[in-house]
């Protein structure tokens, strides 16, 4: 992979931030979110949970200019070679899954993206996902990416 891949992070809580911080070490992420209050947070240089060492990762890509973070899905995804979904899939009192919230934002934000780049999906969602999704917007190329399970400081 080329220094100048250009990645957007759609959805920036736990997954997302994290994702957002640990890839701008190497890569230009664009962090997106349509929550004005989280995005406002991360542009201050500081994430919307505890993660140790995950302020200092966001600041020094911000410092960077390698990370940046907005509510506006036509400026996160113009110039995206990958939108990579990593938004938390809510679930209810009984456990259930809301899923329309996930590709409600998804959806909202495809209409932005270039046509061939990569939709990788992280979130919870059920199987099929990806196929429907390619039925659905055919000019994108979608696939499953397993979320990695180590936090910011372990990133080298």
């Amino acid at each position: 992979m080329s220094q100048s891949l250009r990645i957007t992070v759609l959805g920036l809580w736990h997954l997302g931030c994290v994702t957002a911080a640990c890839g701008a070490k190497h890569f230009q992420v664009t962090g997106l979110d349509f929550d004005a209050g989280t995005v406002a947070k991360l542009n201050a240089g500081h994430a919307p949970l505890l993660e140790p060492g995950l302020d200092e990762l966001i600041s020094a890509g911000l410092a960077a200019k390698r990370l940046a973070f907005t509510t506006d899905a036509a400026v996160a995804c113009a110039a995206a070679d990958v939108l990579w979904l990593c938004h938390d899939t809510p679930v209810n009192d009984n456990d259930e899954s809301d899923v329309n919230s996930v590709l409600g934002d998804l959806r909202r934000s495809l209409p932005h993206l270039p046509a061939g780049a990569l939709v990788l999906v992280s979130a919870q969602l059920p199987v099929g996902t990806c196929r429907q999704l390619e039925a659905e917007f055919p000019q994108f190329h979608f696939a499953w990416a397993k979320p990695s399970t180590l936090s910011p400081g372990q990133i080298a």
